[in-house]
């Protein structure tokens, strides 16, 4: 029973360290390198490369159990940042479309 207990912290610990806490976005700055970027945010849950840039895909824990988070990106051209924030397009959100009833008198 002890060792399932110990499993099963080890398991919860890899799945909420394996996302960054937003309070380290305010780390984050213009101008800094890529590398940097990676020592304070960790690393990216991907990048995708293009004639633009670098962009570097981030899920952030906004809270201490990691059960809210919010998609975050930073943009690298020439090696620094040039751009980052928030990403809300870069979660897919299913949309529900409610239609009212036609009105009939």
């Amino acid at each position: 029973m002890k060792i399932k207990s110990v499993l099963l912290l080890l398991v919860l610990a890899v799945i909420v360290g394996c996302k960054t806490p937003s309070s380290q976005l305010s780390l984050v700055h213009l101008g800094m390198s890529e590398p940097d970027v990676i020592k304070v945010l960790g690393q990216p849950a991907s990048v995708v490369e293009n004639r633009n840039g670098r962009m570097l895909y981030y899920m952030l824990r906004e809270d201490w159990a990691g059960a809210i988070l919010s998609p975050y990106s930073v943009k690298i051209v020439d090696g620094k940042v040039d751009n980052f924030g928030r990403d809300e397009g870069g979660v897919q959100r299913s949309a529900v479309v409610v239609t009212p009833p036609p009105v009939v008198h």
